[in-house]
């Protein structure tokens, strides 16, 4: 589910225009960055919120690559469209953002986000030589309600491991749960949903029996029995929600998802150099 996100941009400034092997030697200045000619200013500041285990999250980050030319388009209302990326050629750690200028070039002048699904974060890190943790999420300017197959306070007797995706199309916003795979076998299509420990639960469909069918472990050996999901049935709700009963009792869960809020201060494009620059604070979720 999407977390409580706190991203803070402290300060974001745009220009927009055959031999015998002899000993080793000392290593020699760093060469220029291959990359150089796609910095661009910079987006700087702090991500902070909770992991997924609740720990707390608080990370510094400068992310300074762009990926092209950019400026205001010529539509009504003027719209800005910003990318900038830790390094070049890296989609873990980014931030994306499109702005419109109200009475632009006024001293009325006045900057707002676009609700047009373009607005991204993502900031990642490693941990070790093999792993990395990564948080990202979309700005939805909008509250919706979320609809969890299996309230979450019931993760203990059915550990099913449900994450979702969130977006925005024409001023409404979307979810669904998004680790979930499709199966047809002997005929019938069913359902998978993955566990805590990798397995994978497969259900008929809703429209037919919605029964469980069989289990998959992580290592690949298969069960059609199980003690824990054997007595569980996927159906649709009203709106085409997945959501799972035991017997007659509806285990799913609805939560109310709050409109992601943010805030522009401090504003400033000096037309003599070009320079833009503005202080950016957004919440997620």
């Amino acid at each position: 589910m999407k977390g409580k996100l706190s991203l803070v941009l402290l300060a974001f400034i745009l220009f927009l225009f055959g031999c015998q092997k002899g000993d080793v030697g000392p290593s020699g200045p760093a060469g220029p960055d291959a990359n150089q000619k796609y910095i661009n200013g910079a987006f700087a500041g702090t991500v902070t919120g909770i992991k997924r285990d609740g720990s707390p999250l608080k990370e510094n980050f400068n992310y300074q690559y762009a990926n092209g030319v950019e400026g205001y388009t010529k539509s009504s209302p003027p719209t800005l469209y910003l990318y900038r990326a830790e390094n070049y050629g890296n989609n873990l750690s980014i931030l994306s953002m499109s702005l419109k200028a109200l009475d632009k070039g006024s001293s009325n002048q006045n900057i707002l986000l676009s609700a047009d699904n373009s607005t991204y974060f993502s900031f990642s890190k490693e941990t070790s030589s093999t792993s990395l943790y990564s948080v990202s999420s979309r700005f939805i300017p909008m509250g919706f309600n979320v609809v969890i197959p299996i309230d979450t306070l019931k993760k203990s007797t059915y550990p099913l491991d449900f994450s979702f995706n969130y977006f925005v199309n024409g001023g409404s916003a979307f979810w669904g749960v998004n680790n979930y795979s499709s199966l047809i076998e002997n005929g019938q299509y069913h359902y998978g949903f993955s566990t805590v420990d990798g397995a994978t639960v497969y259900f008929s469909e809703p429209n037919s029996t919605g029964s469980f069918y069989k289990i998959v472990d992580a290592a690949g050996n298969t069960s059609n029995t199980s003690s824990i999901y054997g007595g569980l049935t996927l159906k649709f709700d009203a709106n085409n929600n997945f959501i799972f009963y035991s017997g007659a009792t509806n285990l799913s869960l609805t939560v109310p998802m709050k409109a992601d809020t943010y805030s522009i201060t401090n504003y400033k494009y000096d037309t003599s150099t070009a320079t833009l620059s503005f202080n950016y604070t957004m919440r997620l979720g």
